[in-house]
C-alpha cells in the first residue's frame, strides 16, 4: 500500500511550523535523491543507550519513564515502524 498526499507546500510548511512550535520539537527535511530525509529533535531528557535496542518493541517503555501525565502504553514507535515498513520506508 502506498499513500500519496498532494498539498500546497506553503500550507504544509505553515501547519508544521505552528504545530511544532507548540509541541517542543523540531523537524528538518533534506533532499536525498528522490527521497526526503527527516530529522526529528526534541528538548526532552533523551533515551538511555541501554534502552535503544528495544525502543521500537511493542509495549516497551523506558524504565523510569512511567510517571506523570505523559506516560503511554509503549505502542507509538512500534506503530510508526510498522507503518513505515508497510509502505516501503
Amino acid at each position: 500500500m502506498r499513500i500519496v498526499v498532494i498539498e500546497d507546500d506553503a500550507v504544509v510548511a505553515e501547519t508544521l511550523t505552528l504545530y511544532l512550535e507548540r509541541a517542543g520539537f523540531s523537524v528538518t527535511a533534506a533532499a536525498d535523491g528522490p527521497m526526503v530525509a527527516l530529522t526529528i529533535e526534541d528538548d526532552g531528557a533523551g533515551v538511555p543507550d541501554a534502552a535503544l535496542p528495544r525502543l521500537f518493541d511493542k509495549f516497551y517503555r523506558v524504565p523510569g519513564s512511567r510517571g506523570g501525565s505523559r506516560s503511554g502504553l509503549g505502542v507509538g514507535l512500534a506503530a510508526v515502524r510498522g507503518l513505515l515498513e508497510a509502505t516501503g520506508g
